[in-house]
């Protein structure tokens, strides 16, 4: 078996400049049944190290990713995100 490399995704979070890539977004969270105003962060804004409690939605130029009340994301140094529920 060959191991397979995480990418490095880093370039696109040093090219961040602050205040970019944050909004307000309303959508439903199934956790609550009910819809929330929340934010919606591009992806290349998220920090290493961080964690972003939901509800949010994470976007990018392929693909969006909602965390709902008791998840959080976190990303790595790699630019890889995690989600987890609260309390894991």
């Amino acid at each position: 078996m060959i191991p397979t490399l995480k990418p490095d995704l880093s370039a696109g979070l040093a090219a961040r400049v602050e205040g970019e890539g944050s909004r307000s977004h309303r959508m439903y969270d199934p956790a609550t049944g009910a819809y929330v105003d929340c934010l919606r962060l591009t992806r290349d804004s998220l920090e290493p190290g961080k964690s972003y409690p939901g509800p949010i939605l994470i976007v990018d130029a392929g693909s969006s990713l909602p965390l709902f009340s008791g998840q959080v994301a976190s990303i790595d140094p790699h630019g890889m995100i995690s989600v987890k529920r609260v309390g894991e």
